[in-house]
């Protein structure tokens, strides 16, 4: 049917449209790290499992979507303990788990509140016409497609402004990921726990 047909050409963009480097740098972090379970959780229809340049880095998708979920969204505890849940962790801890987002508050601090070692992706968002990566960081030249009001972004901004820090790992760039996750990683005194080599 058409939801079909949408969530297809959805898929396909999104692999087209991925951020410069990134295949390369989730497939190194499974390279790096075989023994770790990667999954992605997003709130919406992603599903790295659809797009070529990923399927064969990650082991499953959550969405907020899903039925069990749903309409439970990020920064909501749900979707991570739906992916918890499947990926066999049962006591999250910083030393059990990783998440990695680039939205500090839907992914960063609701990963942190479940126990979560967290790095943040911060790309820079200024490039005049580019969109931002979160409506957090949507500077005056770039812009953020959402529905959201001046007061509810405003409010939002407050709360990203709040949660600056909580990261433990900070990186500008997705292909400075696998640093970021090595067992050699050292960033604010915290060693990252995933197993590798």
């Amino acid at each position: 049917g058409f939801f079909e047909m949408w969530l297809a050409e959805r898929h396909a963009a999104a692999g087209r449209l991925l951020f410069e480097g990134a295949a390369e740098a989730v497939a190194a972090v499974r390279r790096d790290h075989p023994a770790a379970v990667l999954a992605a959780v997003t709130n919406g229809r992603g599903d790295p499992l659809a797009m070529p340049a990923l399927a064969a880095c990650f082991d499953f998708s959550v969405s907020a979507e899903d039925g069990g979920i749903y309409p439970e969204r990020k920064p909501a505890a749900a979707p991570f303990l739906a992916a918890l849940r499947r990926a066999g962790v049962q006591r999250p801890t910083p030393a059990s788990w990783c998440h990695v987002g680039d939205d500090l508050i839907n992914d960063v601090r609701a990963a942190k509140r479940l126990g979560a070692w967290s790095v943040w992706l911060a790309r820079e968002s200024g490039t005049e016409g580019q969109p931002a990566s979160s409506p957090d960081d949507a500077a005056a030249s770039s812009y953020w497609f959402s529905t959201m009001g001046e007061e509810e972004r405003e409010a939002r901004r407050k709360e990203a402004e709040a949660a600056l820090g909580a990261a433990d790992v900070t990186i500008a760039d997705i292909r400075d990921l696998p640093e970021a996750l090595s067992p050699a990683s050292r960033r604010r005194g915290r060693e990252c726990p995933f197993p590798g080599r």
